[in-house]
């Protein structure tokens, strides 16, 4: 899963520091980090070698699997139809994300070790605490409060990129599991057999209403596929 979702950014950058102020807790700056030593897989890894997850080392303590599962669930809590993302693996998800040795991952795996000290942190200061011991409200109120705040300047800074990463993983890796699938109502691809019949005049009229929306004319659109003679260039590893 963490291939499918190495486009999402949204790491914190490094640079920013966040400063003590009354009622925020200092963005930790000693906390140990572990080394991730792997080469990856490069450009065209072989799915069937790889398997369902990476091939390097998992890092993630149980804790921390732990207090993920706590953050991911306030955020996209269990519904009538729909399971906690702490039921679908969002932890293993997490721990194969932070153990890659990509540097998107390794933004978040700074982030992760930081920002639960943090939350440990912030959580004995409001509640006398730590983040899992919290109740759902008290955990809410801290996330509420990151979320609210600016990632450009002032006491948050970190633990609004904190929220802004871990959110936007934990919303793409739901939505690509089973149970996330069917939340959104998503229709898998169906075998056909005999010739295609084309799309259906609802499907037609709603393209033809999105394609007027952009202000394009939808019969000047054209049809078939456009030419392939631009060969592909290669960078890095060639594949299989």
């Amino acid at each position: 899963m963490a291939a499918a979702l190495s486009v999402v950014g949204g790491c914190a950058p490094k640079s920013i520091k966040t400063a003590a102020v009354d009622g925020i807790a200092p963005w930790p700056s000693n906390i140990a980090v572990p080394e991730v030593d792997h080469a990856g897989y490069g450009q065209f890894p072989d799915y069937f070698e790889i398997g369902e997850v990476g091939p390097w080392p998992k890092i993630l303590s149980d804790q921390h699997k732990r207090q993920l599962e706590k953050f991911a669930d306030l955020i996209l809590p269990a519904t009538e139809t729909a399971p906690a993302p702490s039921d679908v693996g969002i932890a293993e998800f997490f721990d194969d994300w932070v153990s890659a040795p990509y540097p998107w991952m390794t933004d978040t795996r700074r982030t992760v070790h930081h920002g639960f000290a943090w939350l440990d942190a912030q959580a004995e200061l409001m509640f006398k605490t730590k983040w899992l011991d919290l109740s759902d409200a008290q955990a809410t109120e801290i996330l509420t409060m990151m979320s609210e705040s600016s990632r450009e300047s002032g006491p948050l800074t970190q633990p609004a990129w904190m929220y802004k990463n871990l959110r936007e993983l934990t919303i793409g890796a739901y939505y690509t599991t089973p149970e996330g699938e069917v939340d959104l109502g998503h229709v898998a691809a169906q075998p056909l057999t005999g010739d295609y019949p084309g799309p259906t005049g609802e499907a037609l009229d709603h393209m033809r209403d999105l394609i007027l929306s952009l202000d394009l004319e939808w019969e000047d659109l054209p049809v078939g596929p456009p030419p392939y003679d631009t060969s592909y260039a290669f960078t890095g590893d060639e594949p299989k």
